[in-house]
């Protein structure tokens, strides 16, 4: 995933397992100025039941949420909005949340 990320390195800053606020954000990508207006938030969460998947991916929006990992963005000024992104997976099953915040 992150090597498909890595293509917009030319446009983007793109970080992985870096501290911002109270925790460890997988996947941070903040476009360089002038190249856009919306970072993203990628948090990804591993399942041992399939049943559980949801409930993961509720977890890991919450974590973004709780954790103020997207302290670090805000610096950014040219940013105006951020968009979470929570990924479970379980085998070859996945569930995805998502929240967009304007700030």
């Amino acid at each position: 995933m992150l090597g498909l990320i890595n293509t917009l390195a030319p446009s983007h800053i793109i970080e992985s397992e870096t501290e911002s606020g109270d925790g460890r954000v997988d996947i941070v990508l903040i476009p360089h100025s002038g190249k856009g207006e919306q970072a993203i938030i990628i948090e990804y969460k591993i399942s041992k039941d399939k049943q559980d998947l949801a409930s993961m991916t509720r977890i890991g929006l919450n974590q973004m949420i709780n954790k103020s990992y997207d302290l670090k963005i805000k610096q950014h000024l040219h940013i105006k909005k951020i968009l979470k992104i929570s990924m479970a997976f379980c085998g070859k099953d996945m569930d995805l949340q998502y929240q967009l915040d304007a700030i």
